[in-house]
């Protein structure tokens, strides 16, 4: 079914978005994304191919939409604010916060 769907977008593929949502605990189990990612590649991943973590067992295509399309705009702030297309993928934290992780991982 999905090596059907693949040929719908074509030569697009590499411009086309997909999310998976998982409940939290189940994250590194999610059979959808596993797939996908077989498809849409590794550089894929977290950039185009994006796995939503919830704490619902159920999320609707609107509510998958929202997410995702969040995520799309928060990215656009991120590089024009920060300068880093990704930094707002992540929830931001205070300056000694960030200082300390840096410190850390030196």
């Amino acid at each position: 079914m999905i090596a059907d769907w693949k040929k719908l977008p074509g030569s697009d593929l590499d411009k086309t978005y997909a999310a998976s949502n998982t409940i939290y605990v189940a994250r590194q189990n999610n059979v959808l994304f596993s797939v996908l990612a077989q498809f849409f590649g590794p550089d894929a991943i977290n950039d185009r191919l994006i796995l939503i973590e919830t704490m619902s067992f159920t999320t609707t295509p609107s509510e998958m939409l929202e997410s995702l399309t969040r995520i799309i705009a928060d990215r656009s702030v991120g590089a024009l604010f920060f300068g880093n297309y990704h930094l707002m993928d992540f929830e931001l934290m205070g300056g000694d916060g960030r200082a300390q992780i840096i410190a850390e991982d030196a």
